[in-house]
């Protein structure tokens, strides 16, 4: 039923729990105390050092208590206009729209960011044009528009970088990794993750950040489904929390890792996980801890076959999830009660979560969640002997899963396009420092006395230069231009094996419905059978399958079906497919699976073959294939 795929939505969403940890933090970066604070503003008269103060006491107060904070800004602004200081005022609207956004108003955020953004260029004021245009960047982020966010996000780094701003840096490689990994470029993330976590590295005192770029890179681990990398960060993230004693992060760690286990069959570990969880979400009275814990134990103990704990536990986990609205968890829980109760032959229990899981889903919209829920809901109608219904639910199954196979394609096909260019980039950059060096020690050298034999000399190198740099770049194009083209050409033929092995998938299961429907004709006759196993066949013969196939095999073996027609005229459209399957190097087993047929009629279509091929009883089927 896709558990990973389960699996890595839950870590999905736990995931971006962990993003206040980063943005927090640019609106509150003091950890001077509100007392000490409030006793030197009391000594100061009214100038530039008096706003400042406001402001750091905003930062104190932001969180802890946004009222007091409303207070402090409002003085902050009316001080910063009475002294027509435009750069303060800028500071005071930033305040502003951080106030406004932590209560979720977003129209006033907004419209105070903006308002600050138009004071600090009219101040020229670099730190803070670069933190309004962070704040904006953020707010596409949320709304979705991740290509305006990136663009935003690079100038803030180039700014950041000048001003030797490292440990803001850092965060804003966290940031891009998260605009990437939405885009569904996930080595590009990875790429960011770390570069972040390498500047964590090179600073002291940053022990907690680190932590959560682990978290954060076990949670892109798992989505690639390299489970135990995920859980080699996740155990680091945990090992740092403990440390500095954070009973929150290490609960929530310890969460994942619950989740993580289970994927690798380690039960008592998971339980073991899960259970420690559960503690310290009572101990610290977070709800959500603990009932995510409880979603844990419930996935565990299902898969140790110990049903009755995994449905109290499930149920506990559900019932809070809707009272707090979390949405994409409550549908998570719904699909894995809807398995559990399949999987111990209670269908019309399994149906009535699922259904009230797909209610949910049209709200937030996701395609894998339909996926999921139609393909479970699919195993409850064949448990219902319901097979007609089944079948229409697997191919919504189907088709939701064929367009997120395109859409992850293009995406990786895109990914590849922009790690070629950034190379490129680089390469450039690099070959420009180089000259600029080279030029300024030629420069140190040059005397007047040497003036004119140096003038001359660098006029012939320079020509010279010009050539062998020249020939130089062509060569490096070319071959970046031929790793980028071996680059696509591996991802296709990946591509193609995927869509066959999706082929043989959706066969096998159309071919154990048929079995099981001419089971049940044996002991209830029903006309209706015999039009059930129809429609199974002819789905599992569906031309519109192979036209697909056809695409995604013609972009990686091009003209294949017209060579072998060209060489072999006699042989059929069926024998085409037959053929193309060969040139997959895939097993007998494999191509009788996707093309419907028994191992016998594998052998007699090799015979026909070969006789259409004119092939000598010593010459090989396959290489005569493969050679086309």
């Amino acid at each position: 039923m896709g558990i990973l795929i389960l699996m890595k939505l839950t870590s999905f969403v736990l995931f971006f729990g962990l993003l206040p940890i980063f943005f927090m933090s640019l609106c509150a970066q003091t950890n001077k105390k509100v007392d000490s604070l409030t006793a030197i503003y009391n000594s100061l008269p009214d100038n530039e050092r008096k706003i400042r103060i406001l402001s750091n006491l905003y930062d104190e107060t932001e969180f802890t208590d946004p009222d007091l904070a409303k207070t402090y800004v409002d003085k902050e602004l009316e001080l910063a206009q009475k002294l027509n200081n435009i750069k303060e005022i800028g500071s005071a609207y930033y305040n502003l729209a951080c106030y406004y956004d932590n209560k979720d108003n977003r129209d006033s955020s907004d419209y105070y960011i903006k308002k600050a953004k138009e004071k600090y260029i009219e101040s020229n004021h670099e730190h803070g044009i670069m933190i309004t245009q962070h704040f904006l960047a953020v707010n596409d982020y949320y709304d979705g528009n991740y290509d305006s966010a990136l663009e935003k996000l690079a100038a803030v780094m180039v700014t950041r970088e000048k001003r030797k701003e490292y440990g803001e840096l850092a965060y804003d490689f966290s940031f891009k990794a998260l605009l990437f990994q939405s885009k569904g470029y996930y080595k590009l993330a990875l790429d960011n993750f770390i570069g972040g976590l390498k500047i964590l590295d090179s600073i002291a005192g940053r022990e907690f950040d680190k932590a959560s770029f682990l978290a954060l890179m076990a949670g892109l681990e798992f989505e690639l489904e390299n489970v135990p990398k995920a859980i080699e960060y996740q155990e680091e993230s945990l090992k740092i929390y403990r440390q500095l004693d954070y009973t929150k992060q290490q609960a929530q760690t310890e969460n994942f890792l619950a989740s993580y286990h289970t994927e690798l069959k380690d039960y008592k570990k998971a339980i073991a996980y899960a259970e420690e969880a559960i503690k310290k979400g009572k101990k610290i009275q977070s709800k959500e801890i603990e009932h995510d814990g409880y979603a844990a134990l419930g996935w565990a103990y299902w898969n140790l076959k110990e049903y009755p704990k995994s449905i109290r536990f499930l149920k506990l986990a559900l019932e809070f999830r809707k009272k707090v609205d979390r949405k994409a968890d409550v549908i998570r829980s719904q699909i894995q009660l809807g398995v559990v109760y399949n999987g111990i032959n209670r269908p019309d229990d399994a149906l009535f979560h699922l259904n009230q899981g797909l209610i949910l889903a049209d709200s937030v919209n996701d395609p894998k969640w339909f996926q999921l829920l139609y393909n479970n809901r699919g195993d409850a109608y064949v448990k219902k002997k319901q097979f007609e219904k089944a079948i229409e639910e697997y191919k919504k199954s189907n088709t939701i899963k064929d367009s997120l196979i395109k859409v992850n394609n293009n995406r990786e096909i895109e990914e590849l396009r922009i790690l070629y260019e950034t190379e490129k980039k680089e390469q450039q950059i690099t070959l420009q420092k180089k000259e600029i060096e080279s030029l300024e020690q030629k420069a140190e050298i040059s005397n007047l006395q040497r003036m004119l034999f140096a003038t001359g000399l660098a006029l012939s190198l320079g020509i010279l230069g010009i050539g062998f740099y020249g020939f130089r770049q062509k060569i490096k194009r070319s071959k970046a231009e031929k790793e980028k083209v071996a680059a696509e050409l591996a991802f296709k033929k990946k591509e193609l094996t995927t869509h066959a092995l999706h082929l043989a998938k959706k066969n096998e299961v159309l071919e154990s419905v048929k079995q099981k429907a001419k089971e049940l004709k044996l002991s209830e006759q029903s006309p209706g059978y015999a039009q059930l196993i129809n429609t199974i066949n002819f789905d599992q013969q569906d031309d519109k399958n192979w036209e697909n196939f056809t695409q995604y095999f013609e972009q990686v073996h091009k003209n294949f079906a017209s060579n072998a027609k060209a060489k072999y005229p006699e042989v059929t459209k069926n024998e085409l497919r037959f053929m193309a399957l060969m040139k997959m190097n895939l097993s007998s087993k494999e191509i009788a699976t996707i093309l419907n047929v028994t191992s016998d009629g594998i052998k007699k279509a090799r015979q026909r073959l070969r006789k259409k091929m004119n092939l000598k009883p010593e010459d090989s089927l396959e290489k005569a294939v493969l050679d086309l």
